[in-house]
């Protein structure tokens, strides 16, 4: 449950640190996108800087993560694939894809991908909706989510891609009513805009970032208020603020 004594905790934790270096990654890893990615001028099979940072603050899969996996490549290649065609930025497409270069169903990182050409859209993460496994361990989740008054529990087991599409767009519905205020809070709980509010509030706050980064006022509501649910994800965590020792350069370059 986001109450607002806790919301206001972790925007003020972001606006110093290494959790505002996170955000700053993220800004940057936008425009590099905006910039470079989708004007052709660098690709992303073939820009390191944007895989760096792509592959740091969004997780790539699996510990075993590295460069010679056809996932990897498969998947920045899948990118460049709906810079060309933008009829292919859907989920069921990017999702079945994906699906043929590593035989799993990727759903958190299809989200992630289709968020770089639309950041209103939510991103799907486990550790954002619940599921058996989170609930077994008596991990507090985020409430909007989790009781059926905001759309129920959200299911994990996909069989087939349809399963799994229709799943995501359950999500996104569920967000987006929190997120605009369609559903009121539970009591107790906080809305949406005034999360939204609270992040923009202190982010403010932070002086201007390098002309090669996007603005902190430039960042979604939706991204606005996945920072902070994210943060809210199990007790006394916050955004991960550790970097790959391969980012610091890359942030470096920029400015940062």
């Amino acid at each position: 449950m986001i109450t607002s004594l806790n919301a206001q905790s972790i925007c003020r934790s972001m606006t110093n640190g290494n959790a505002l270096q996170k955000i700053k990654e993220y800004c940057l890893l936008m425009r590099i996108f905006q910039n470079q990615v989708i004007t052709g001028s660098v690709p992303a099979v073939s820009n390191l800087d944007f895989q760096e940072l792509f592959s740091d603050f969004f997780q790539f899969p699996g510990p075993r993560r590295t460069r010679t996996m056809p996932l990897y490549s498969g998947f920045f290649r899948i990118i460049d694939d709906l810079v060309i065609d933008p009829s292919h930025r859907n989920m069921n497409y990017v999702l079945t894809e994906l699906e043929k270069i590593s035989h799993e169903k990727h759903v958190s990182f299809s989200s992630k991908m289709l968020h770089l050409f639309n950041p209103d859209l939510p991103i799907w993460d486990s550790m954002v909706i619940p599921n058996k496994k989170h609930t077994k361990t008596g991990a507090q989740i985020p409430q909007h989510f989790a009781d059926p008054y905001y759309g129920g529990i959200i299911n994990h087991s996909f069989p087939n891609v349809v399963d799994a599409v229709a799943e995501y767009n359950k999500y996104v519905v569920a967000f987006n009513n929190y997120k605009n205020g369609v559903t009121p809070p539970l009591p107790g709980e906080i809305d949406g805009a005034t999360i939204i509010n609270m992040f923009r509030h202190d982010m403010s706050t932070i002086p201007s970032l390098p002309r090669t980064c996007l603005s902190l006022s430039e960042i979604s509501d939706t991204k606005a208020l996945d920072f902070v649910i994210w943060s809210d994800r199990i007790p006394g965590t916050r955004i991960r603020t550790s970097f790959k020792s391969s980012v610091v350069p890359v942030m470096r370059r920029h400015g940062i």
